[in-house]
């Protein structure tokens, strides 16, 4: 993160600071007049399919967040005995199974 992650945020502002347009643009067209190599447009390609599994993971495990302390607060999962590892495991394998209790999940936390 700290050798590639950081530089790339870093390049990918100044460069679409300085041109005034997206990520996929920036990489894309000329600089200062100059032509940029198109390998560059790769590089802005990579930067926005990262983004997008970023925020897909974190929608799942917001998702997830969301569903056990639902649940917790519904006295659906118990907590004031000490919770082993099968409860869990079921617990976390019924929600997963419906497409349905995670979208819901994930919607409410994408909603503002």
């Amino acid at each position: 993160m700290l050798v590639i992650g950081i530089p790339m945020i870093l390049v990918e502002n100044v460069i679409g600071r300085r041109k005034g347009v997206n990520a996929l643009d920036a990489f894309g067209g000329p600089m200062n007049g100059k032509p940029i190599a198109k390998i560059w447009k790769l590089v802005g390609w990579m930067g926005l399919l990262g983004a997008f599994g970023i925020m897909a993971y974190y929608m799942a495990l917001g998702g997830w967040v969301i569903s056990y302390i639902v649940n917790i607060i519904g006295g659906n999962l118990n907590i004031s005995s000490p919770i082993d590892g099968v409860v869990t495991k079921g617990f976390f394998a019924e929600h997963i199974e419906t497409a349905l209790g995670k979208l819901r999940f994930i919607r409410c936390f994408l909603s503002p």
